[in-house]
């Protein structure tokens, strides 16, 4: 597999290749505010969502203006669910709501599409179903030239770890299916670092979102939802994911994510500037451990 970042580099270019990003649901307001105020704090690439490319009646093409306006591309698209292990009288119709979102991505130039790990109560957990059904959505990635980042999620009915998620993809071995690194989800798995340390050339990492968390008595996806932190402003793992991801050669994007209630009540500005410079701060621990070593993107 081709891509960027995919040969070693000196520690000190990695910094340039570990383009920093960050996603729109961190913000309150209008999307051309949230845009702006990502430009103004030093961003060039941004994580959208679906309801952002139809804020306005015009569709898509009007927030693709606003990007390009700003200097902002995008990074990936958030965010097809439930699909591998959909119930078998599901899957046509999923399979045409998968292509019309890979179809935006193509329309738009948005280069990756995430999928989050199935978490309906009902998905099916056959590995070679889970097989199938990546490999058929990979397939109509290709043809459009979409990469497709699979996200495994803390409470997803199977694929929810690094464990169970990996051994999936590896069989698989489709160019147009690798992961994504949530740095929470890998946080709940016991050994999660490790087991991203452990990642071979066979899984590529396409994507890494980045945030951190304080320990809280809530339920995970509570946690999740409303209280991410900044890197550097939690308790969490980050600086164990951070040589981890050094140590299989990760260049790819670096999205900052964080889903705070109390952030999107704040200054755009403020919050944008917070979001871009714990994001470096997690850029300077990611120097690679050995320029000799392989990479991964």
């Amino acid at each position: 597999m081709s891509a960027e970042g995919s040969k070693p580099r000196a520690p000190d270019m990695a910094l340039e290749i570990l383009r920093p990003a960050c996603t729109t649901v961190t913000f309150s307001g209008a999307f051309p505010e949230k845009i702006r105020a990502m430009a103004n704090a030093g961003f060039t690439l941004t994580e959208v969502w679906m309801s952002d490319l139809f804020e306005h009646a015009e569709g898509p093409d009007v927030a693709a203006c606003i990007m390009k306006d700003h200097g902002v591309a995008p990074v990936a698209l958030q965010a097809l669910r439930n699909f591998e292990g959909c119930p078998r009288e599901e899957f046509a119709s999923k399979l045409r709501l998968a292509t019309a979102y890979l179809d935006i991505c193509a329309s738009q130039g948005i280069p990756t599409l995430v999928l989050a790990a199935n978490t309906s109560l009902g998905a099916e957990g056959d590995t070679q179903r889970l097989i199938d059904d990546l490999g058929a959505l990979g397939d109509l990635a290709a043809e459009r030239g979409v990469k497709v980042a699979f996200e495994p999620i803390a409470w997803a009915s199977h694929l929810g770890t690094l464990q169970a998620a990996v051994p999936v993809l590896a069989a698989l071995r489709h160019d147009h299916i690798g992961l994504q690194i949530d740095t929470f989800h890998v946080s709940q798995e016991a050994g999660g670092a490790q087991r991203v340390a452990g990642l071979g050339t066979d899984v590529p990492v396409f994507m890494v979102e980045v945030s951190d968390h304080f320990p809280m008595d809530f339920d995970v996806l509570t946690l999740s939802r409303a209280y991410r932190l900044f890197p550097g402003e939690g308790t969490s793992d980050l600086a164990d994911q951070a040589a981890a991801l050094a140590h299989i050669g990760y260049t790819g994007p670096l999205v900052v994510e964080v889903f705070n209630a109390y952030y999107r009540t704040c200054d755009r500005d403020t919050v944008a500037g917070k979001a871009f410079r714990s994001l470096a701060r997690f850029r300077q621990e990611m120097r690679p451990e050995n320029p000799e070593s392989s990479t991964n993107t």
